[in-house]
Parts: C-alpha cells; structure tokens; sequence
C-alpha cells in the first residue's frame, strides 16, 4: 500500500506525483522483484529547480514501512545554486602561545537557498592572524536539498595570537581518496566575526620587558645624577 501526504494546492510538490495504475495493493512474490509504475505531472506555472519527493511503502502483514526518496528535476535558466552560511567561535581558556593551543568551538549552519540540489563535502577551521588550524574537520557525502539547513559544531585546539576566526569551507562534489584537494567544479568559502583571545603569556612578556626596561632607566638616571653633583673644594 502506498501512502501520500495531503497536498494544500496543485502547486505543492507533494501532488505532482501519483500511482500510474489504479489503487490497490501491490503484489510482488516472494525471491521476485516488482515495480511501480509512477505518474508525474508538472504545472506549467512551476519554476525550474530540484524538488524533493518521497514515497512510502507499506507491508500490510508485518506493518514494514519503506522510505523511497524521489528527486525531481526541472530543467531551465532559472535554476541557480546559492549557499549562505553563519559561523560562530568560542575560545575555552587563555592563550599561552606559543607553549601551547587553546581549546575552540566553531558552531556552524549552512543554508541551501537556491533551487539546487547541493552535493560535496565541509571543511570547518579556525583562521588566526597567520595559518589555520592543524588539525580541520572534514564531512564528507554532503547532500544538501534547496531550503533546507545544515548544522552542527566542531571542537579543536589552535595556536591564537591576537584574534581567531571561524572558517567553512564547501567543495562541490566532494574531495579526493587524499582528502587535501577538491574533486568538484567549484568551492566557496565563509569567514566568521574574529573572536579575541588572551594572550597570557605574551602579556607577561610583555610586563617583564616593560618592568626590565623601566628598572634599566632608573638605573641609568640614578648614575647620571651621581655623576652631575658637584664635589665641594677642600
């Protein structure tokens, strides 16, 4: 038994697909195979672009429910692939570069907000002031449908002067058995806002410099004064 979700209007995706064969059960012996033969009816007031659909089948006797997703292609000009994306970063701890890193957090949601169906993999990093993070996380077999949202957060250890920032990395297509180098035709990348990070260690420096360079000019001061006092005559 096949099972369809109610559509609101013959625009809705949902509606454009039904059984090509009147209803009924579909009866398939046991060790053979079947099939089910679909019929597709597209408005002619549609935009081109993918549109997801799904089918569920039933096993009436053991209550068996089957998810088949359907990807349905309009073809056109229209179609147009765009991602958006927002990434936050969280630094746990002080820095004490350049002994050793400090713990991260990136939070990341990219958005597919075009018409296509996205494919490829993530690259999530942390971008300082002169590298990037040793160690990125990489998803791979990604597939992102038009409107829908890809979450989730990434923890790594960074070397941090000064200020860190948050990094996605999209590769159409996904990467090569090497992981370093991209397979697809395209790659877009998104910078987060900087997030700063306390630079323990060099502030001691730097105190330590600032409290040596001052006791050096008082000395220096101190001999000069010695030397300008006049010697009373005998």
């Amino acid at each position: 038994m096949l099972e369809y979700r109610e559509a609101d209007s013959r625009l809705d995706p949902s509606n454009w697909v039904s059984r090509a064969e009147a209803d009924g059960p579909v009866e398939v012996q046991a060790g053979a195979s079947g099939s089910i033969p679909l019929a597709i009816s597209v408005p002619n007031t549609s935009h081109d672009g993918d549109y997801p659909l799904g089918l569920v089948v039933t096993d009436d006797i053991s209550g068996r429910t089957l998810h088949l997703p359907l990807l349905l292609r309009i073809p056109g000009d229209d179609r147009n692939t765009q991602l958006e994306a927002t990434t936050t970063l969280s630094l746990d701890g002080v820095s004490t570069w350049p002994l050793t890193p400090i713990r991260s957090e990136s939070r990341y949601e990219l958005r597919n907000t075009g018409t296509t169906v996205v494919t490829g993999a993530l690259e999530i990093d942390v971008t300082t002031l002169f590298s990037h993070s040793s160690q990125a996380a990489v998803l791979e077999d990604l597939v992102v449908l038009p409107g829908d949202t890809l979450s989730g957060s990434s923890r790594d250890a960074v070397q941090v002067i000064g200020v860190a920032a948050p990094s996605l990395r999209f590769v159409a297509g996904g990467w090569e058995t090497t992981g370093q180098d991209p397979a697809g035709g395209w790659e877009q990348r998104f910078v987060g806002d900087t997030t700063p990070a306390i630079p323990l260690l060099a502030l001691v420096t730097l105190a330590i410099v600032v409290l040596g360079a001052g006791a050096v000019w008082t000395f220096i001061k101190r001999r000069a004064n010695h030397h300008a006092q006049p010697t009373s005559g005998a």
